[in-house]
């Protein structure tokens, strides 16, 4: 005979299956029909969600876009509805029995993420877009929570960093075989580069930034004295081969440079590195700035260049300046020195971008794919931090990478062995998104956002728990 608390469970249990009915009856939505399960397995984590923060980091790479609930609002589904749960639930776990180690939150690193955050939220109450901004902040909060704070936490419990990436490669390599014979069904073509990923990934960027992100700890894998190195040297000549048949140039400058980013950090100049790189930045930003100079690079419509179909003619283009997609990006990141000016303390808040640059853009620069029928934003997360949260948020963001670089340094000095090398992968790992984020605005991009604060995570948890990683 049922107890009274089974009972109370089964009519619980009814209950959400006659409300998920009527919703989908209602609404016409089937995804309504998967409200019993959500609930379940909220409650079912809230004992252990370290089972659920698996499935999350294996859905990421797996997950598409679907507009289940309403055609205007996208979804990354089953990622962000899980992400969602998981972020309720720390926070529950975290007000009913709060951290005794409080380690974390005096962390550097957290100290400006949480910066950060709080002045996007400030933002945001002064936005020329509330609800645009307030839905940004709403993602960046789940972004961060999960990936950045349970990962810590997670790691914590684990005490093994290689598992994290290990649930994120098992999907990948699925997506870059998947990809890759799409791709060879097409001839390998520059044109097909941008849609054998799909749906998976949105576009090839995404999906070379992604992939070379994870190449440093393949590399780590080869020189472990395990079986695993054969495996890892497979996947190492598989993302090789991904890499280079994503036809990104990002990708390809920062797998260029991963050499040289290794020999900074055995030589323990990343310091003098980011600070010279800083200064060398400014300085060229203070010349095109200065009267005008940037007018040089202006090109207008019959001058720029658009090869669909050929990467050795858009590669030329580019080292002249002329490909529309530089020309382009020198368009918006002109539009957004404007915008600054124009809101320098709070800016225009987080995802007002690409409704409101066209009013700052200068039409000497204006290119064939200006009109922005897809929406797409600013092409720099650097630039964006300044637009979206003015001076103080770019400064904000600016500060926590430099932050993270100069403490990887730190960790990479102190480790020993086999850590070092992990470590090390971490730090190459948040270099590479780095390079694709001063031409690119990944952050908000699940596969992109979740790699930024899982190294940051990784990189806080070495520092901290330093005895277990000599």
């Amino acid at each position: 005979m049922l107890n009274r608390y089974s009972f109370a469970n089964l009519l619980f249990i009814l209950l959400l299956f006659l409300i998920a009915l009527a919703g989908t009856l209602i609404t016409g939505k089937e995804v309504w029909a998967f409200l019993p399960l959500a609930v379940y397995v909220f409650f079912l984590g809230f004992a252990n969600y370290q089972w659920i923060y698996a499935v999350v980091i294996l859905s990421i790479p797996l997950s598409v876009d679907t507009h289940a609930l309403d055609e205007s609002v996208s979804i990354s589904a089953p990622a962000e509805p899980m992400l969602v749960l998981l972020m309720l639930m720390f926070f529950m776990k975290s007000l009913l029995n709060p951290q005794k180690d409080i380690s974390l939150w005096k962390h550097p690193l957290t100290v400006w993420i949480i910066l950060s955050w709080v002045w996007t939220l400030v933002c945001t109450l002064y936005s020329t877009h509330i609800l645009v901004s307030l839905k940004a902040t709403i993602m960046k909060t789940w972004t961060i929570t999960v990936f950045y704070f349970v990962t810590y936490y997670i790691l914590k419990k684990w005490k093994h960093l290689p598992s994290v990436w290990v649930l994120y490669l098992l999907p990948l390599v699925f997506v870059v075989i998947y990809a890759l014979i799409r791709h060879m069904e097409k001839g390998f073509t520059f044109h097909w580069s941008s849609y054998v990923m799909y749906p998976f990934y949105k576009n090839h960027v995404n999906y070379g930034t992604a992939v070379a992100a994870v190449l440093p700890f393949v590399i780590v894998g080869i020189f472990i004295r395990h079986w695993t190195r054969w495996i890892c040297l497979v996947l190492f000549l598989l993302f090789c081969v991904a890499i280079l048949f994503s036809y990104t140039r990002a990708t390809y400058i920062a797998i260029l440079l991963l050499p040289v980013v290794i020999l900074i950090y055995y030589l323990k100049i990343v310091r003098l590195g980011v600070s010279v790189l800083l200064i060398s930045m400014g300085l060229l930003t203070g010349y095109l700035l200065y009267d005008n100079n940037y007018l040089m690079f202006a090109h207008g419509d019959k001058y720029t260049e658009w090869h669909k179909n050929s990467f050795e003619k858009q590669i030329n283009a580019t080292t002249r300046l002329k490909d529309v997609s530089s020309v382009e990006r020198l368009y918006r990141w002109i539009a957004a020195y404007n915008m600054i000016q124009e809101r320098p303390v709070t800016g225009f808040g987080a995802g007002t971008f690409v409704f409101e640059y066209k009013g700052y853009t200068n039409a000497f620069f204006r290119t064939e794919v200006s009109s922005n029928l897809e929406n797409s934003g600013l092409h720099s997360q650097f630039i964006s931090a300044f637009v979206e949260g003015g001076l103080l948020g770019g400064v904000l963001f600016v500060g926590l990478v430099v932050s993270a670089l100069f403490h990887s340094q730190r960790i990479f000095n102190q480790a020993q062995k086999i850590k070092k090398m992990w470590v090390l992968a971490t730090g190459c790992s948040l270099i590479i998104l780095l390079i694709h984020l001063l031409i690119n605005d990944l952050l908000e991009v699940d596969e992109i956002g979740s790699l930024f604060y899982i190294n940051l995570a990784a990189l806080v948890y070495i520092d901290i728990h330093k005895k277990e990683y000599k």
